[in-house]
């Protein structure tokens, strides 16, 4: 639902089934993942095999040549049809699928934690998506120890409902907020070896941001939306 920011009337509802929200995430998602993940074609893990998982991908395609392309779900037929029609390979377990990838994505529903950093190699960028709610968690506590660059959309949030209430205060303290990122006024990997690390929950500024133009290509500019 779309509100008047003036009189708090509703403007417009987008039935959309969730679309925008998962255009939304990943166009973050890839965003992020193109500004902290080395240069050059990469190759990407995806754990999860939801709606979103194609979105992220789709969108990182956008961005950067995707070299090899793994998928791995808790169901091996669901990974096996996301990578068939995304053009990638089913992996039975994670360590198989990010083994020497350049790019995790973990888009699960996660409550506990399924990815360490024992499974991944050194420069390893990962964005991590799933937990965007109290009580979900994809991202084992050794990321703490072993980070080198956090970003996250809204700290304060990430804090409360993303992987970064998992981490020491002192680590929360040093992440980096997205906006910053995006904007230049912060800089990100410094370093091939560098382990980077999103945490994006999603926050209302980026689906206003998305819905806006929907409604304005719709319905014309509304007067203080």
């Amino acid at each position: 639902m779309l509100l008047d920011v003036g009189n708090g009337r509703a403007v417009a509802v987008l039935a959309d089934d969730g679309w925008l929200t998962h255009m939304r995430t990943a166009a973050a998602g890839a965003l992020a993942t193109d500004l902290l993940a080395n240069p050059g074609d990469v190759t990407v893990a995806v754990l999860g095999t939801g709606r979103l998982a194609g979105f992220q991908i789709d969108a990182l395609r956008a961005r950067r040549r995707i070299a090899d392309l793994r998928v791995w779900g808790r169901r091996l037929e669901r990974a096996e049809a996301v990578a068939t029609a995304q053009g990638g390979r089913a992996c039975a377990t994670v360590a198989e699928a990010v083994g020497g990838a350049d790019v995790v994505i973990t888009c699960t529903s996660a409550y506990s934690p399924f990815l360490s950093i024992a499974q991944l190699s050194p420069g390893t960028h990962v964005t991590a998506l799933g937990s965007d709610n109290v009580g979900k968690r994809e991202l084992d506590i050794g990321f703490g120890d072993a980070v080198d660059v956090l970003v996250a959309d809204d700290v304060a949030n990430c804090s409360q409902s993303g992987e970064l209430r998992f981490l020491p205060r002192a680590i929360r303290e040093q992440s980096i907020r997205f906006a910053d990122l995006v904007a230049g006024r912060v800089g990100g990997r410094t370093s091939r070896h560098q382990l980077t690390v999103a945490d994006l929950c999603g926050i209302g500024t980026y689906d206003a941001a998305i819905a806006g133009p929907v409604a304005t290509a719709l319905l014309g500019e509304p007067e203080g939306a």
